[in-house]
Order: C-alpha cells, then sequence, then structure tokens
C-alpha cells in the first residue's frame, strides 16, 4: 500500500475521535474537564473540554479501530483507542496553551486549531509505526486543508459554533 494512502487510514481513528464530540454536546456528562480551574487567571483548559467529548472521542477512536481491523487491514483495535485519546490529549494541550497567552475559546491559532490532534498522536505513533518525512509532510498538509473544509462546514452547519 502506498505510504501516503497508509499514514492517512493509520490515523483515521485520530481524525474521528477529533470530530467527534460537537455532534454529541446534548448527551449528558458534559463537564469540564479541568473543573473550572484557573491557572494565572486564566481557564486550564476551558468549559469546551469536556469528560463527554473525552469519553465520545476516545471511544470512536476504538470503533475506527475495529473497523480498521476487521477490514482485513494490519491494524489492532486498540490503537484506535490510543490514537483516539492522543487526538484528544492534544486538542486539550493546544486550549491549556491557548487560554495561558490569552486566546479565547474559539479564538483562531492557524495552524495549531488544525494539527494539534495530528501532532499527538503522531508523536504516540512512533510506538507503532514510523513514516518518512515526506509522507509525514505530504499528509499534515492533506490533513490541514481538510480540517479547514470540515471546520467551515462545520461553522455553516452550525455543528460547531465558531466559525473559520
Amino acid at each position: 500500500m502506498n505510504e501516503l494512502l497508509w499514514f492517512l487510514i493509520f490515523f483515521t481513528p485520530a481524525y474521528v475521535a477529533n470530530m467527534l464530540p460537537p455532534f454529541f454536546r446534548k448527551l449528558p456528562f458534559g463537564y469540564p474537564i479541568d473543573g473550572g480551574r484557573k491557572w494565572n487567571g486564566y481557564p486550564l483548559l476551558g468549559k469546551n473540554k469536556t469528560w463527554r467529548g473525552l469519553i465520545v472521542g476516545t471511544l470512536g477512536g476504538g470503533v475506527v479501530g475495529w473497523l480498521l481491523q476487521s477490514l482485513g487491514l494490519p491494524f489492532i483495535w486498540w490503537w484506535g483507542l490510543v490514537l483516539g485519546f492522543a487526538a484528544l490529549f492534544g486538542d486539550a494541550a493546544k486550549s491549556l496553551i491557548k487560554r495561558q497567552v490569552g486566546i479565547k475559546p474559539g479564538g483562531r491559532w492557524v495552524p495549531f486549531d488544525q494539527l494539534d490532534f495530528l501532532i499527538v498522536a503522531w508523536l504516540v505513533s512512533f510506538l507503532f509505526v514510523r513514516f518518512s518525512w515526506l509522507t509525514t509532510l505530504l499528509a499534515f498538509t492533506i490533513v490541514f486543508a481538510g480540517t479547514v473544509l470540515v471546520q467551515i462546514a462545520g461553522g455553516a452547519t452550525g455543528v460547531k459554533a465558531d466559525k473559520l
């Protein structure tokens, strides 16, 4: 299989985990992960990083991992859980940094808003697989463009409150 295509398939659990939380915002357990705590006078993560999103996204990554394994791809289902959690951890880490530099939830921080989930999932993936630097650069470019399109669609349809 082409390495670029395999990169895009391998990280599908991370993409799904990153996109799922807004679709489930009406479910219970929407409690902020940071419990409303502040650091240096700023919210730690903010009210948009919830236990519900972490659980739904991580489980969604696991389901995608199971589907990839079921399709006969060289993928183990629990990698989906790991990559899904890593994606959401990356998003939360980016939110922590944004809050500490005074960027409000929904405020733009390009390109990190588009790639935060993939950066951490990619770093964690070193436990499982290595991709060439050229493939990684091309894939990050493709994911950046795709994420921008998804954010525009999410804002236009009202799935996401913030618009790009």
